[in-house]
Formats: structure tokens, C-alpha cells, sequence
């Protein structure tokens, strides 16, 4: 009986090592692979582009997930978004949370390059999902409870083509941080820091929420715009003109619904 008991014993830690193994298996080595090739398959047909995307890495004892370099292209070629590193940390709480808890998401040198075309449509407008129906009012977004978002070295450019004298600017660094964001009416805390390619300089702290509505509220600051900037974006709405000038640092208040 010793030996039929310690028989099943190792009959059944063998059967469970396989099946931690065989996860182990399909999580670390199979389903990166399966992963990269469904994204790329989804914009090739849903977009007609060419997805390009590095490294695919997922541990799925921790519920983690990184990928690397990853582009989407323009019509024209050039990458219309980008980034160099995302990193998701997902929790095993969300069962009995009942709600989708993300420990931690880092997003590493994204870019973003919006473009007014010449015809006046707007790249990013591209990326709507195709065949979707337009949400009813009142439905709540999926309950959602995000620890900490962090994007940093971020990029963001901005192009008017439409104008008779195309405006170019480059935003960069750009970071964006939020703590303890839940998609309810408590919403959560943010910051929003960027540079222009000139020196200007913006910040926006505080919090926001998308349920009921979508609002914002805290502070905004500004500082270090040139006049003739302002006066080059504005063209001929302007009735005067703009050759030298400086806005210096200007802060206030914003709620935003």
C-alpha cells in the first residue's frame, strides 16, 4: 500500500510538472512568436501596411509582456507611430478584483507623427477601427485600474500641410505619468512635461477622469514661445505682425469637461 501510495504520489508531481513545464514551453518560447505574427497580419490586412516590430518577450509566470521596437508606417513611409520599448506588468488580482489591474506599463521613446495632409485629412484619422459602431451614450468603459503609467523620452510631430507654407514643429522630450488611475469617477492623478525644438516649454499637472464624462482638471504652464512662431502658425489670420518677442512662463488653472 506504501508503494501504490508513493506510485500515485509520483505519477501525479510528474503529471503537474509537465503541465508548469508545457506552460512554461508555450509561455516563454511559443507565444512571442504567435504574438508578433498576429499584430503584423492585423495591420497587413486591416490596414494595408507593413507592421515592423523587434523582440517579443512574455513571462508568463508573472503575467509580463515587453516588446521593442515597434513602427507603424504612414502612407508616405515615414513611421506615424513608434515606440522603442513597451513593458506591461498585469496582475493575477484582476480575478477577484474584478477589474483589469495593470501593476505597472512603461512606454520608452514612442513617437507620434501627426500630419494635416494636403488634402486636409489627418493621418492619425487612419487608425480608426474599421467597421466600428459608435458607442452608446451612457455604456461604461471596462473597469480598468492602472498603478502606474510611465512614458518617457517621448517624441511628438506635428506637420500642417495643407497651408500655402507648410508648419513643422517637434516636440521632445516628452513624459506623461499617472498614478493610481482607475476608470471610474475618481479617475487619477497625471503630469505632462515637453520641450519644443526652440526651448518652449509645457507642463500640465493634475487629475482626470473618463466616467461619467470626460474631464480634466489642475494646472497649466507655459513659457519660452517666440512671437514670430506664434505669428508663423497664425499666417494671415493675424492682422499684424510678429518679428521678436518672448512669452514668458504663464501659469493657470484648467477644468476641463
Amino acid at each position: 500500500m506504501p508503494r501504490l501510495l508513493k506510485s500515485k504520489l509520483f505519477i501525479g508531481g510528474a503529471f503537474v510538472a509537465a503541465l508548469v513545464g508545457l506552460y512554461a514551453l508555450l509561455g516563454f518560447k511559443v507565444a512571442p512568436g504567435i504574438v508578433r505574427d498576429q499584430a503584423i497580419k492585423f495591420v497587413r490586412e486591416d490596414y494595408g501596411r507593413e507592421l515592423r516590430i523587434g523582440a517579443v518577450r512574455i513571462d508568463p509566470f508573472r503575467l509580463q509582456i515587453e516588446i521593442r521596437d515597434l513602427a507603424l508606417p504612414d502612407t508616405d513611409g515615414k513611421a506615424m507611430l513608434a515606440f522603442r520599448r513597451l513593458f506591461v506588468d498585469f496582475e493575477l488580482s484582476s480575478v477577484w478584483e474584478r477589474t483589469f489591474v495593470f501593476k505597472a506599463v512603461q512606454l520608452e521613446a514612442p513617437l507620434v507623427r501627426a500630419v494635416i495632409r494636403p488634402d486636409g485629412t489627418v493621418n492619425l484619422l487612419d487608425l480608426a477601427p474599421k467597421g466600428a459602431k459608435p458607442k452608446q451614450a451612457g455604456s461604461a468603459p471596462p473597469r480598468v485600474w492602472l498603478q502606474s503609467f510611465a512614458l518617457e523620452d517621448g517624441r511628438l510631430d506635428i506637420a500642417d500641410l495643407e497651408r500655402a507654407r507648410p508648419f513643422e514643429r517637434t516636440l521632445a522630450p516628452v513624459a506623461f505619468t499617472l498614478k493610481d488611475f482607475r476608470t471610474t469617477a475618481a479617475g487619477g492623478g497625471f503630469r505632462f512635461e515637453a520641450l519644443g525644438q526652440h526651448g518652449e516649454q509645457f507642463s500640465w499637472n493634475g487629475r482626470f477622469a473618463v466616467t461619467p464624462v470626460l474631464a480634466s482638471e489642475g494646472e497649466f504652464a507655459l513659457g519660452g514661445i517666440r512671437a514670430r512662431d506664434v505669428a508663423e502658425y497664425l499666417g494671415d489670420a493675424l492682422p499684424f505682425g510678429l518679428t521678436s518677442g518672448l512669452l514668458s512662463e504663464e501659469r493657470l488653472r484648467a477644468d476641463v469637461r
